[in-house]
C-alpha cells in the first residue's frame, strides 16, 4: 500500500510539473508534450508492476493501471479547459442564482442574469451593506427605498423630500444624497450622485444611471447583462 502511495505522490508531481511548466514549453529539457507522455508510460508500467507484485493476474493489473492513468488524463484535460470550465460554472451560478455579479477570468467584464421576475436585479455593496437594486436605465440617479436608506446608515428623519420626479405612479419627491460607495463584483464607484423616495413610494431600490454612466459600457444581451468598468 505504502509504493502506491508513493506513486499517487509521484503522479501528483507529475501534474502539477506540466502545470507549473506549461508556459516554459520544456521540463529537463524535454518538450512539455513529450515528459506528459513519459510520464503516463512510466504510470502505467508501474501500475502493471504493481498489479504482479501483489499477485495478481495481468489483466487485473492492466485494469487498474487504465483506471489511473484515466484518472490523469481527466485531471490534464481539466487543467487544459480551464478557461472552458470557468465559463461554464458562472453560467450555472449565475443561473442558480440570478442577481450575482459574476466577474471574468480577465476582471474586465460583470456578467448578470435576468431574474425570475424578468428584471435584471444585482446584488451590489452600497456603503458596506449589501442591497438588491434593480437596473433601471430609465432612472437618472441610483434610487433607494427609504428602508434600503436606513439600513446603510442613513438617517431618514433629516432628509428633505423635495426634488420633484416622475414615476409610473405620477408625481413624486425624493432626498438628493451622495454615496459613498458601489460595489459590483470589481467594479467600485465612489461619490455616486442617489436620491433616497419617501416612506411607501418605492418597492425596490435602483440602479439607476449615476452608476451606470459612468461605466465604461454596460450591454443587455437576452437574459444576460453585461457591465465594464
Amino acid at each position: 500500500m505504502s509504493f502506491l502511495w508513493v506513486l499517487l505522490a509521484g503522479l501528483a508531481v507529475l501534474l502539477i510539473t506540466l502545470i507549473v511548466r506549461n508556459d516554459a514549453g520544456t521540463v529537463l529539457g524535454m518538450d512539455i508534450g513529450a515528459f506528459g507522455q513519459l510520464g503516463v508510460l512510466l504510470a502505467l508500467l508501474a501500475f502493471i508492476g504493481l498489479g504482479m507484485f501483489r499477485g495478481q493476474r495481468f489483466s487485473e493489473g492492466i485494469r487498474q493501471a487504465f483506471f489511473w492513468v484515466l484518472m490523469l488524463l481527466v485531471l490534464v484535460g481539466g487543467y487544459s479547459y480551464r478557461d472552458d470550465l470557468r465559463s461554464v460554472a458562472h453560467r450555472l451560478t449565475g443561473e442558480l442564482i440570478p442577481g450575482l455579479a459574476l466577474s471574468s477570468a480577465s476582471g474586465e467584464t460583470v456578467t448578470v442574469n435576468r431574474g425570475l421576475s424578468g428584471h435584471f436585479q444585482i446584488k451590489a455593496d452600497v456603503e458596506g451593506t449589501v442591497l438588491n437594486l434593480i437596473v433601471d436605465t430609465g432612472a437618472s440617479d441610483v434610487v433607494l427605498t427609504s428602508e434600503d436608506a436606513e439600513e446603510i446608515g442613513i438617517d431618514i428623519g433629516s432628509l428633505v423630500f423635495k426634488t420633484p420626479v416622475d414615476t409610473a405612479n405620477g408625481r413624486s419627491f425624493v432626498a438628493r444624497v451622495t454615496l459613498e460607495s458601489i460595489l459590483v463584483g470589481p467594479i467600485a464607484l465612489t461619490d455616486v450622485r442617489a436620491a433616497v423616495a419617501q416612506p411607501g413610494n418605492l418597492s425596490k431600490s435602483l440602479l439607476g444611471n449615476s452608476f451606470l454612466d459612468r461605466l465604461s459600457s454596460y450591454e443587455f444581451s437576452g437574459s444576460r447583462l453585461e457591465l465594464r468598468p
